[in-house]
C-alpha cells in the first residue's frame, strides 16, 4: 500500500457540499410535544478531505456526535451518542497504538459503533499482513448497505483525535445548555 499525504488536493468541493446538506437536516427527534425543548445547537468540529473521501464531524448541544461521510456518489450522516463515540474512539486509539512486529498470519482488528435509534454504524478496521497495516472506515446504513473509505495511518490518527475532540466539545456544549435551562 502506498503512503498517502494528508491534504492531497482532490476536488472534494461537491462531496463536501452534499455532506453539509445532509448534516443540515434535523437528525434527532424532538422532546415530547407537551414539553418545550431548547433547540439543539450544532458546532462543526472538523472537515476532513481525505484522499479516498470526505468526513465531517459535528458536536451537538444534546451530547450527540454526528459523523458524516461522502465517497464517490454516496453520502451518509450518522448521529451517535457521545459516550458511545468516546468508547469507540478509545478502542480505535488502542488499535492504532498496537505494535505489530512481523505477523506470520494476517490479522484484523476492528472497532464498531452503531446508532441505537437507526441501526446505522461505522467500523474502524486495521488489517495487518506481515509488517504492513491497512486502515479502513466502513459507513453502514440501516438497509444493509454502505461504503468504505480507505485511510492512511496519518489519516486514521487524525480521525481518532477529531473524535476525541468532538466528544469534549459536545460535553462542554451540553453542560452550557444545561446551565441555561429554566
Amino acid at each position: 500500500m502506498s503512503r498517502r499525504r494528508l491534504g492531497t488536493t482532490v476536488p472534494w468541493a461537491l462531496a463536501t457540499l452534499a455532506l453539509a446538506a445532509t448534516l443540515a437536516h434535523p437528525l434527532r427527534a424532538q422532546a415530547d410535544s407537551d414539553s418545550v425543548a431548547a433547540p439543539v445547537v450544532r458546532r462543526n468540529v472538523a472537515k476532513l478531505p481525505f484522499e479516498d473521501g470526505a468526513i465531517v464531524v459535528d458536536a451537538h448541544s444534546d451530547g450527540a456526535i454526528v459523523v458524516g461521510a461522502a465517497h464517490d456518489d454516496s453520502t451518509i450522516a450518522i448521529a451517535l451518542p457521545g459516550p458511545a463515540v468516546r468508547e469507540w474512539a478509545d478502542s480505535a486509539a488502542r488499535i492504532l497504538a498496537k505494535r505489530i512486529r512481523n505477523a506470520r498470519t494476517p490479522r484484523t482488528y476492528r472497532a464498531l459503533v452503531t446508532s441505537p435509534q437507526t441501526g446505522e454504524g461505522i467500523s474502524f478496521t486495521r488489517q495487518v499482513s506481515g509488517k504492513t497495516s491497512e486502515y479502513r472506515l466502513f459507513f453502514a446504513n440501516a438497509h444493509y448497505g454502505g461504503f468504505p473509505i480507505e485511510i492512511s495511518p496519518d489519516e486514521a490518527e487524525l480521525f481518532v483525535r477529531v473524535l476525541h475532540k468532538a466528544v469534549r466539545v459536545a460535553r462542554a456544549m451540553e453542560k452550557q445548555a444545561g446551565a441555561h435551562a429554566p
